[in-house]
């Protein structure tokens, strides 16, 4: 019965979907029931918690017992409600329209044959969806629900209803019976169900109650064993309304993930209210631990419910884990990762400058772009953190090329869905002030951008669009003033989801992959020629999550999924620029099971070999490298524990850059020479 680590009790809303919405004197709605089911996937998604209130802290509500208009909270829900129709917003409610003509068996048929197995391929790549139910009787409005689980054997989906908050609830095809049973006692009879297609994906949720003010900090970061360490920290209530928990707690978790709380004072004990914008102090002093290995120290709330919640780091410069090594007089077992500090909420990306320096951006808490730089070429010594100036803010991740004019060139996705890009205005500059500007692209991007150099050094930038299609745009020519950029042109009219990937091949023609937003297939188009037009989609036989594509020495390409049970598969190009093999897991067991949300990244060392790296759900890293001989790929290697989500890699100055998030989203380097 495969379920995602989604509980309507820890991650689902803690009042009952009672919203009365005025549009107009005359005209008056009900519900809010997709944009609290959007709005917790959207909150799960980007590891927050969600916020604590309940009905009772909503006496002012439409009705009573719901965040009233005008409320940080309620826009947030209305806004999701809008995204939560599907791609064409409000003008996607038609689907919950069943027309006369149409009967209970061709819906019934539709959820069985069609829906049950897209949902089961959704949660499989770790992706939760919104579910349209339709009334067997009683007019065109229906509902929505959070889907996170299934089961195969009993055609049972599970989902988190808003109408009943905390709680766990089903709905199961009977086939006897050709009927959808739910478990929801008073809920209408439904006749079928859809996924409605909206963004699960959106932009981190703008509201949260408990969060660090201050910390987590510790009194030592490297201790021998048994030692003593005192950690502080400051919870505030940033949330308008009154926070619930039954204590705060200090966790520590050690380096197999052991629980050892009591070790350091554990829990509060105190359950009072926090009023808004109250802080509460949390300050311990216990022993670490007595083997060597890395113990990581958070803050977390017990709620209402039980359920032991991390708090996120808010205010800027907190971390809401910290890490303690404990070195041994043996050897330390402590991980090659180092922070080089930041907070980031992206996955970085990497950039390798003309002479050699490494140079890293990513988006920070203020979602603007920051850049972080190697001192000097093949040193393992780093600059501080820089921001790169301008008011812009971004929703997602950066990408970076090294262009025509040997400069770094950096894109992204703003706030706004435009794509932005900016460039060194000199090779190898070290200050931001020597970037030029933001400049605004246009596009309706749906993703982050892939970008990849043409055989003729022109960039090409690919990107999903709000239609679901892919998308690109290009450098059309050089010229003594720069590059003019085309507009934005779609590669067929396949549709397609997440991220997709470029990369050239030895021929000279660029190669994509992208995931299909119907069964998340894996879909391969080409140019016709060297820096030419694409020709159309073709299938490459593969399921998984996002692609990811790399070269080899000689030219052949080579593409990476995470498969759906979680290992590493690829397939390859015979010849460069020739036929691809069919897909095979990337090497022996044991193999990583890499984390749900992330893909593994390809790049080349710097001795010119092919190397994947991924992490795993318990936040070890792992490199697997390219060599000449069968079986043609090293045992994976173990780089180091303690990071989450992708990897950013690139090779210069004659190592290897290896960039992660930590457990405080600061970034972690480790850097590897051939």
């Amino acid at each position: 019965m495969p379920r995602l680590a989604f509980h309507p009790a820890r991650h689902g809303f803690h009042f009952t979907n009672l919203f009365v919405n005025r549009i107009t004197p005359h005209i008056t709605t009900y519900g809010l029931c997709g944009g609290m089911v959007l709005a917790a996937a959207r909150y799960w998604q980007h590891r927050l918690p969600i916020p604590t209130h309940i009905a009772d802290d909503f006496p002012d509500g439409s009705p009573a017992g719901v965040p009233p208009p005008g409320s940080p909270l309620h826009g947030y829900i209305y806004d999701c409600q809008m995204a939560s129709y599907g791609p064409l917003g409000v003008i996607s409610a038609a689907n919950w329209i069943t027309m006369p003509w149409i009967t209970h068996e061709d819906q019934f048929r539709w959820s069985a044959n069609d829906e049950f197995p897209r949902i089961k391929a959704m949660i499989d790549v770790g992706a939760p969806v919104v579910l349209g139910l339709r009334r067997v009787e009683g007019g065109p409005f229906g509902h929505q629900v959070l889907a996170y689980g299934y089961d195969a054997a009993a055609q049972a989906v599970y989902v988190y209803d808003p109408n009943y908050p905390d709680v766990e609830k089903c709905l199961r095809l009977d086939h006897a019976a050709r009927a959808i049973v739910y478990d929801g006692a008073g809920s209408p009879a439904w006749s079928s169900y859809f996924i409605t297609g909206c963004a699960m994906e959106g932009p981190r949720p703008p509201y949260v109650d408990l969060g660090l003010q201050r910390g987590v900090t510790v009194s030592a970061g490297e201790v021998a064993p048994g030692a003593t360490v005192t950690i502080e920290a400051a919870v505030r209530n940033f949330g308008f309304r009154a926070a619930h928990l039954r204590e705060l707690v200090v966790t520590l978790r050690g380096p197999r993930g052991e629980t050892l709380d009591a070790s350091v004072g554990a829990g509060d004990g105190d359950p009072t209210p926090l009023a808004p914008g109250g802080e509460r102090l949390v300050r311990r002093t216990g022993r670490v631990g007595a083997n060597a290995g890395v113990y990581t120290i958070g803050v977390s709330y017990r709620s209402s419910a039980g359920e032991l919640i991390p708090v996120p780091a808010i205010a800027g410069g907190t971390r809401s884990e910290v890490a303690v090594r404990v070195i041994a007089t043996t050897g330390s077992g402590a991980p090659r990762w180092r922070s080089l500090g930041g907070i980031l909420t992206s996955t970085p990306a990497v950039g390798v400058n003309a002479d050699g320096r490494l140079e890293v951006f990513g988006r920070g808490q203020d979602d603007r772009m920051w850049r972080l730089t190697q001192t000097a070429t093949g040193r393992d010594e780093f600059g501080g953190w820089e921001l790169l100036p301008g008011e812009h803010t971004f929703a997602g991740g950066p990408a970076v090329v090294r262009n025509h004019w040997r400069k770094l060139e950096l894109f992204a996705r703003g706030r706004d869905g435009a794509l932005w890009h900016r460039w060194q205005h000199e090779p190898d500059v070290r200050t931001s002030d020597k970037w030029s500007g933001w400049h605004h692209k246009g596009g309706g991007l749906a993703c982050d951008p892939a970008v990849a150099l043409n055989h003729d050094d022109r960039i090409e930038v690919l990107v999903i669009g709000t239609d679901a299609r892919v998308h690109r745009i290009y450098q059309r020519w050089f010229d003594a003033f720069g590059a003019p950029w085309s507009g934005w042109e779609p590669i067929g009219s396949r549709r397609f989801t997440g991220r997709p990937a470029v990369e050239r091949d030895g021929s000279g023609c660029l190669v994509a992959y992208a995931r299909s937003a119907d069964d998340h297939s894996l879909w391969r188009a080409r140019q016709v020629s060297p820096s030419g037009p694409w020709a159309d989609w073709v299938a490459t036989g593969g399921v998984g999550g996002d692609p990811a594509l790399g070269r080899n020495a000689d030219g052949r390409l080579e593409a990476f999924v995470r498969g759906t049970d979680g290992r590493i598969w690829h397939q390859w190009q015979a010849s460069p620029g020739g036929d691809w093999s069919g897909w095979a897991p990337l090497g022996a067991d044991p193999a990583p099971i890499l984390d749900g949300g992330g893909r593994p990244t390809v790049f080349t060392q710097a001795d010119g070999r092919l190397a994947v790296a991924g992490v795993e759900s318990d936040r070890e890293a792992h490199v697997i490298v390219r060599v000449d001989a069968a079986p043609y790929w090293t045992a994976y290697q173990l780089v180091g524990s303690e990071v989450s989500g992708e990897i950013a890699a690139a090779a210069g100055g004659g190592m290897s850059g290896l960039f992660a998030l930590g457990p405080g989203r600061d970034l972690r380097v480790a850097l590897r020479r051939p």
